[in-house]
């Protein structure tokens, strides 16, 4: 497969996800509240997420584990 064939297929799978959630938010009944919530969700998983990882990290490196280590755990 060339890159030429390569690339679209790579968009799509980037930005389908994205492109489809707007269009259902933008064309839903209450858009207003659907939108804010959706960002809302979004927003508190990342927040989450980010936070288990910052002091799961910190109090692995207290106990010794090197910070490759835990960048790699992090990263699966």
């Amino acid at each position: 497969m060339s890159f030429a064939q390569f690339l679209p297929l790579a968009f799509v799978m980037v930005a389908g996800p994205q492109i489809l959630s707007s269009i259902f938010l933008a064309t839903s009944k209450d858009w207003k509240a659907n939108s804010f919530l959706f960002c809302f969700g979004a927003l508190l998983s990342i927040t989450l997420v980010f936070t288990a990882g910052y002091l799961l990290s910190n109090g692995a490196s207290n106990q010794g584990a090197s910070d490759d280590t835990i960048s790699i755990i992090i990263l699966v």
